[in-house]
């Protein structure tokens, strides 16, 4: 069976990703699991308690993914793994999507040199945490979601566009009618 990686760290926004990951679940051929840096409980931004199926050294070793997901949050931690994770991942030609923060997961790993992307971690946020900026900014669209090939980004607020993105992508709409149609249920529109 095929998998999707939701990755899931301390202080995450769960919000920006559970959408997907459920919807995602519900695919005949795709297996969703949770990643993190160990087995132990992730307490997102929220205070929810989340429990990884593998860390991402087992992740590491896992053939068949199809896709890692990842949501903001307020961690610029990145390990070596996780950074060795996305890498591998772009060169077997996964989908790699990141809401919010989360895009700087994968500047940080070197994949997004030359794709264009979107993010709510901005020039001024960087300077007001007085942190070194991860990205190459000349590939930075301001829009709320960036379709790039297998890369998806989207910026915090447009989790169910970014939502909407990731399942068209493992083709979960019959056309662009039922996809518009589960955008605006989920909008309440």
């Amino acid at each position: 069976m095929k998998k999707i990686f939701g990755l899931i760290y301390d202080d995450m926004a769960e919000f920006e990703v559970i959408l997907a990951l459920d919807v995602l679940g519900y695919h005949p051929s795709l297996e969703v699991s949770l990643i993190a840096q160990t087995k132990e409980v992730v307490k997102s931004k929220a205070g929810l308690n989340f429990l990884p199926d593998y860390t991402i050294d087992e992740a590491l070793k896992l053939s068949h993914v199809e896709g890692l997901i990842i949501p903001g949050g307020w961690s610029d931690e990145q390990s070596p793994e996780l950074s060795s994770l996305i890498r591998k991942l772009d060169e077997e030609e996964a989908m790699l999507a990141a809401i919010c923060r989360g895009p700087s997961f994968l500047a940080r790993a070197g994949v997004l040199d030359d794709v264009k992307y979107t993010t709510t971690y901005s020039e001024q946020l960087v300077e007001e945490l007085k942190v070194r900026d991860p990205f190459d900014r000349s590939n930075f669209v301001d829009q709320k979601v960036v379709v790039d090939g297998r890369f998806i980004t989207a910026i915090g607020s447009a989790f169910i566009d970014f939502s909407v993105e990731v399942l068209d992508y493992f083709m979960m709409f019959d056309d662009e009618n039922d996809k518009e149609n589960f955008r605006n249920v989920h909008k309440g529109l």
